[in-house]
């Protein structure tokens, strides 16, 4: 027997052993060996002795012996053969083979196919056999926790290369001199789709400026489009050397969505801008418009020329005040009327007058779907998106081509979240509007809805039409967006939410509208009270009042209006106040008289438009928009207090 070279463990229990299996032909050395086996504590009734190879497999199949000694001659098998066989089938089991004294190359063959020790046939040396047993059993102990480490590194660095090889991100070793030692799948298809491996590619080392941890990276073509990928770097060890770990993801999709997002920022930041812009430009046309009326009125009729300039600078103003009623569109300000419309009939119709704005050059094709369904519009508004669209196309196509129409219903899920954030879930009745023009840079489609920004000379274009479709789209609480590429022509779609699956304001079709043209009406003498922060306002609402028989009361804002309110109670008879103004605004005001017991009728001028007080007008508060005229004022003020008994019985 080979010289242990493990340190000897206590003598082992004889209960320890539940079955031993003895595998020897020849009856005399066996019963030789089951002897000696008594003498060092394994008694007989644990021994499971056969008299060849296929007997003890088959005793082995049904149950696992505790220590295995086997004759390395047997009829069916002999030398090393005999172990391999065993070990295959009971790969943790001690294993002792017996050899003749002219065989000891067969044992030690034996020893390197898993024997665990060998002893020479004969007589059996009692203090050699047990230590043969117990050294057999610490080396198989040794061995089987040995494989199971080995088993459980294997399967922990399968788990981990699963991992990693799912990763979406790629995942790189990069050596000190930059050549890939190791890549992932995610890694070859974001730095080289069309590679088959990046190992052994020299890619560099990675370099990142002191206080960074990520940079970002151009990465290939993909659609056209180049990626951005963002780098992680690490430094590490590989096979004791120094490395890096670098890790790329994929950040285009992001990039792309932040781009978004700022834009959507950006146009929701101008909006406000422009309405407050808006606000203040309506306060100067209101002061021009008042006063041409005022010398229209002084100007005796003989000084024709000063009438003529009257009128041109009458017309001018409101030719401004249509460009702020265009800028309040954008900014979300303007007033609709809802109702449900035919969204393909009400394209049929609106056909005819697209046709006519195109030239003779540009065919003309359109698609209606059967299924299109129903929408909550303002038909006004609707056509108005639908012109500004077709002008453009039509101006992008001077030398002729085509325009194209069509609409059907699509349903928008979570999954375009990713490309229009804003997006509601449900059924949408789309129309796509499309030309073949020259297209479009990114530069000019990425400000295309800017009010004010436009490609066209400064005697063709004003750069409102598509702010327009903008701030109406959003009004309807839809989506315009639009494709084009240089040479490729420009598509706009607009998404409106169908009427069966988001609800929309109620229908406005019987909304007070006091700019409607009516018959003056004078007045009776009754005191109103004008709560206005634009002194030239002041005066001109004065004069107009003053002229139509009423008497007023001025206040420069909000809180001097309550003020004057309480000082004057029973004379008051109407109180007309702005929306905006220092201190207290319209808003306060009427709480303001609510909460003194005011019964008296309340009419609000607003520079917004009347959707800004649309929660006041369904309560039955008059209001009317800047610039107003004298018609509107007097209007409103009729309309506010009445026949004489009910503007008694508001007192």
């Amino acid at each position: 027997m080979p010289d242990g070279s493990l340190p000897e463990p206590d003598r082992a229990d004889a209960g320890t052993y539940q079955r031993v299996l003895l595998v020897e032909d020849e009856p005399s050395d066996a019963v030789v060996l089951e002897h000696a086996l008594e003498s060092v504590g394994i008694p007989s009734r644990v021994l499971l002795r056969v008299e060849s190879l296929g007997a003890a497999l088959a005793l082995l199949s049904t149950e696992p012996a505790d220590l295995a000694i086997v004759d390395l001659g047997l009829p069916d098998s002999s030398g090393a053969a005999t172990v391999r066989t065993l070990r295959k089938q009971a790969p943790d089991m001690p294993l002792i083979v017996i050899s003749a004294g002219t065989e000891s190359a067969a044992a030690i063959a034996s020893l390197h196919e898993g024997a665990d020790d060998y002893l020479v046939k004969g007589a059996y040396d009692t203090r050699a056999l047990d230590q043969a047993i117990r050294h057999a059993r610490e080396r198989r102990r040794l061995w089987s926790e040995a494989r199971r480490r080995t088993a459980d590194v294997e399967r922990a660095e399968r788990q981990l290369r699963t991992v990693v090889e799912a990763n979406t991100d790629g995942m790189l070793i990069l050596d000190a001199t930059g050549i890939v030692r190791f890549a992932n799948e995610s890694a070859r298809t974001l730095i080289a789709p069309e590679a088959g491996s990046l190992a052994g590619t020299r890619l560099g080392t990675p370099v990142l400026a002191a206080g960074e941890e990520t940079v970002e990276l151009d990465g290939p073509l993909r659609d056209g489009t180049r990626t951005k990928l963002e780098m992680r770097a690490s430094p590490i060890e590989w096979e004791a050397t120094p490395a890096h770990l670098v890790v790329l993801r994929d950040v285009t999709e992001h990039r792309l969505l932040e781009e978004r997002v700022r834009q959507s920022q950006k146009m929701e930041a101008l909006g406000k801008l422009t309405g407050g812009i808006s606000h203040d430009f309506n306060n100067v046309l209101a002061v021009i418009l008042n006063g041409t009326d005022a010398l229209r009125e002084m100007v005796p009729a003989e000084f024709v020329d000063a009438h003529h300039e009257l009128r041109e600078i009458d017309l001018s103003a409101r030719r401004a005040a249509g460009m702020v009623r265009r800028l309040l569109g954008f900014s979300r300000r303007g007033y609709l009327r809802f109702e449900s419309l035919d969204l393909g009939k009400f394209t049929d119709d609106a056909l005819a007058l697209m046709r006519r704005m195109l030239t003779d050059k540009i065919r003309f094709d359109a698609t209606v779907a059967e299924e299109t369904g129903t929408i909550r519009a303002d038909p006004a508004a609707l056509q108005q998106i639908f012109l500004n669209v077709v002008a453009n196309a039509r101006d992008a196509m001077p030398d002729g081509g085509t325009f194209s129409v069509e609409v059907c219903p699509v349903t928008l899920g979570e999954t375009h979240r990713a490309r229009h954030p804003w997006v509601r879930p449900g059924r949408y009745e789309r129309v796509s509007l499309t030309d073949t023009g020259g297209g479009m840079q990114e530069e000019t489609r990425s400000r295309i809805f800017e009010p004010f920004f436009t490609t066209k000379g400064p005697e063709t274009g004003t750069g409102l039409g598509m702010a327009m479709v903008y701030g109406l789209m959003k009004q309807h609480r839809g989506l315009v967006h639009v494709y084009s590429e240089p040479g490729e022509g420009t598509r706009v779609e607009l998404f409106f939410p169908s009427a069966a699956d988001v609800g929309h304001p109620a229908d406005t079709k019987g909304a007070l509208n006091v700019q409607r043209s009516r018959p003056e009406a004078g007045g009776r003498g009754e005191t109103i009270l004008v709560i206005e922060d634009e002194p030239a306002l002041r005066r001109g609402m004065k004069r107009v009042l003053s002229s139509a028989g009423y008497g007023v009361l001025l206040a420069g804002d909000g809180r001097d209006g309550l003020e004057t309110y309480r000082r004057n109670r029973n004379e008051v008879a109407l109180v007309i106040s702005d929306l905006v103004m220092p201190k207290l605004g319209g808003r306060e005001v009427l709480a303001g008289l609510r909460d003194e017991g005011a019964s008296c009728p309340f009419v609000l001028v607003t520079g917004y438009g009347a959707e800004s007080v649309e929660e006041l007008r369904s309560e039955g508060i008059r209001t009317i928009t800047k610039p107003w005229s004298r018609e509107t004022l007097l209007q409103a003020i009729h309309e506010a207090l009445g026949p004489p008994e009910a503007m008694a019985d508001s007192r």
